[in-house]
C-alpha cells in the first residue's frame, strides 16, 4: 500500500514537472516570437526612406507643369511657375513640424490621430498645427484667410 502511494506520488509529481516544463516552454516561444515582431516592425521602419518635402514637391509640380504644358499658354505657363515658384520658398520657411504635417496629410493621406502619433501629440492638435501651417501660407501667398 505504502509502495502504491509513492509511486501515485511520484506520477503526480512527473505529471507536475512536464507539464510546468511544457508551459515555460510555451511561454519562452511565444515571448521570442513577440520580440522578433517588434524587431522586424523596427528593421521595416528603419528601412522607409522619406524624402525631404521641398525635393518631393518640387518633382510633383514639375510632373503637373509637364502634364499641363500642352493645354496652357505661355503667358499661363509663367505666371503658374511664379506662383508655385512662391509655394514653394512659403512652404520652405515653414517650421519643420509644419512641413511635416502638411507632408503627411497632402501627400501621404494620413488621418489627423496618425499625425499626431507620429509627432507625439493628439489628433486635436495636430490639426490644429495643420490647419495653423495651411493659414500662414495662405497669408503669405497673398489669399484670404478663408480659402476663398
Amino acid at each position: 500500500m505504502r509502495e502504491q502511494k509513492t509511486q501515485s506520488l511520484q506520477n503526480r509529481f512527473s505529471a507536475y514537472v512536464v507539464a510546468a516544463v511544457t508551459n515555460r516552454r510555451t511561454r519562452y516561444l511565444e515571448n521570442k516570437n513577440r520580440v522578433k515582431e517588434r524587431e522586424y516592425a523596427v528593421i521595416e521602419m528603419h528601412d522607409r526612406t522619406y524624402t525631404d518635402f521641398s525635393e518631393e514637391f518640387n518633382k510633383y509640380v514639375m510632373d503637373q507643369i509637364i502634364q499641363e504644358s500642352g493645354e496652357i499658354s505661355k503667358q499661363q505657363k509663367i505666371i503658374s511657375l511664379t506662383q508655385e515658384q512662391k509655394l514653394i520658398s512659403t512652404i520652405a520657411g515653414l517650421k519643420k513640424r509644419e512641413k511635416a504635417l502638411i507632408f503627411g496629410r497632402v501627400f501621404e493621406e494620413l488621418e489627423f490621430e496618425e499625425l499626431g502619433k507620429r509627432h507625439d501629440i493628439s489628433g486635436k492638435q495636430a490639426e490644429m498645427a495643420y490647419y495653423y501651417a495651411i493659414r500662414k501660407i495662405r497669408k503669405q501667398m497673398g489669399g484670404r484667410k478663408d480659402g476663398i
